[in-house]
């Protein structure tokens, strides 16, 4: 289970999971789950307020004016990353659209200096889940 790869049509989304090993039988906590662990005392704390905002890096330059469009996510490889808990999963720039079906909403630039660069790419975007289990929000404007 990838950061952003509970980004199921009807949106859930995960934001630590903790596991305890079999090898180590310690408990840790982690964005990244990685599939081939088996144990039977998983626990995945869940974030399912459909007003929470998050930060997702976009996988190409993201322009100002698709701000409060609609967007899907791009897996740019088949697995996170099990140190840092970090997804591959991006904001898709350019399925940018009206259609309430996509997964993100975008609603603002990352206002951290070192991703808020418009004309560079992997722009960091801020974004609510637009179509959550609770309810679908309204068409964007991209």
């Amino acid at each position: 289970m990838r950061r952003l790869d509970l980004l199921f049509q009807s949106l859930v989304y995960s934001t630590a999971v903790s596991i305890r090993t079999p090898l180590l039988k310690s408990r840790f906590f982690s964005n990244y789950y990685p599939g081939s662990v088996a144990a039977d005392d998983i626990i995945a704390l869940i974030v399912d307020d459909p007003s929470v905002v998050f930060e997702v890096q976009a996988d190409d330059t993201f322009p100002v004016a698709d701000l409060f469009g609609n967007f899907d996510v791009v897996d740019q490889a088949t697995t996170g990353d099990i140190r840092s808990g970090r997804s591959n999963m991006e904001l898709d720039v350019t399925t940018g659209a009206t259609t309430t079906t996509l997964p993100l909403k975008a609603i603002d630039i990352s206002q951290d200096p070192d991703n808020d660069d418009v004309a560079s790419a992997n722009t960091n975007v801020m974004v609510v889940i637009q179509n959550h289990i609770a309810g679908v929000k309204s068409a964007g404007l991209a």
